[in-house]
């Protein structure tokens, strides 16, 4: 029994490695069974190896039923798992305009100076500069992105939801800055969505933020803005939305609930939350392309903000692309 928490240790084989460990779990505020990080120590080795870390969903406090735990590798901990997931950042920075214009025009500047392949070198620095113009102009990003974001009607706010479930965005950890500050804006945008739909609620609801270290770091901020401690869930084991799906399925189970995230993220997240059988009600936010008027200059001239538009459509479709040849949508 654990003097702290009041929690339990159990000692079980990891389900792959048969490796036996001690698992102690990292309770939150106010007892709320969901998805716990657990400490496990190797019984053999003494020391806790990061490949037979387990996810552990269920109550460990007294009282509770060990049958109805479930176990499972913690696939970031996996070797193919990480090199699979290093592949696709690496391949997906490689797509985005600015990185693609940059390196051929790049290539094509050496080849010039070196004087080499002087037609292959133009060609290069025609098209990566061509690139870079057409992403400046939100062509065809923009009109890519006002599609996605409109996959999806905004929350009916009278709909009734046990559970609001806010995906992470990005977070980035500084000991310059408050803690509040670390959550990008894309998390921050989502988690201001997530708690004014948990305020609508007149029922009991659960404020549930999704997210290895912005999971943590959107608490912060939720807090902050009034959140009961109690009503607040955090899965911080997630690397990506697949994980933040197969991870908080036994949690959720088939009761409808708010899925809040950004307006492009959306069909790629619904997609996933709905294969692994849940009921998702949509709650887009940060729309990146909000029609209506503007000035005709507004069109003449480049603009850095398009050119981030076209990286996260491309990054979208390409994630879409991907979900759909692993059949995760």
């Amino acid at each position: 029994m654990d003097a702290k928490t009041g929690c339990k240790a159990i000692r079980r084989p990891h389900p792959s490695s048969g490796c036996e460990h001690t698992c102690r779990t990292d309770m939150r505020p106010g007892g709320m069974t969901a998805l716990h990080l657990v400490h496990c120590t190797c019984i053999l080795s003494g020391s806790c190896i990061a490949d037979h870390a387990i996810v552990v969903t269920g109550n460990l406090c007294p009282g509770s039923d060990e049958r109805n735990l479930s176990a499972s590798p913690c696939p970031a901990n996996q070797p193919s798992g990480a090199m699979l997931f290093l592949f696709k950042k690496v391949v997906g920075f490689c797509l985005m305009p600015l990185s693609l214009a940059l390196l051929l025009a790049t290539a094509g500047v050496v080849l010039l100076w070196l004087r080499r392949w002087q037609r292959l070198a133009r060609w290069l620095v025609t098209v990566g500069l061509a690139i870079l113009l057409l992403a400046a102009y939100g062509m065809p990003g923009s009109w890519v992105m006002r599609y996605l974001e409109s996959r999806y009607a905004p929350f009916p706010d009278a709909t009734p939801v046990s559970h609001v479930v806010v995906l992470g965005g990005g977070y980035t950890y500084s000991e310059s800055v408050p803690e509040r500050n670390h959550i990008s804006a894309s998390s921050l945008a989502r988690l201001v969505e997530g708690v004014r739909i948990y305020r609508l609620q007149k029922e009991p609801c659960k404020l549930v933020l999704s997210g290895v270290s912005v999971g943590p770091g959107m608490r912060i901020v939720a807090l902050d803005l009034g959140v009961p401690a109690e009503d607040i869930v955090i899965e911080d084991q997630s690397a990506d939305t697949k994980d933040q799906a197969r991870l908080l399925r036994e949690m959720l189970g088939d009761e409808p609930f708010a899925l809040v995230t950004s307006a492009s993220h959306m069909p790629r997240s619904m997609g996933m939350f709905r294969k692994q059988g849940l009921e998702p009600i949509a709650a887009p936010t940060q729309y990146l392309c909000k029609p209506g008027k503007r000035s005709p200059l507004a069109f003449l001239f480049p603009k850095a903000s398009r050119i981030e538009t076209t990286e996260r459509a491309i990054y979208e479709i390409l994630g879409l692309a991907w979900a759909k040849l692993r059949g995760q949508i």
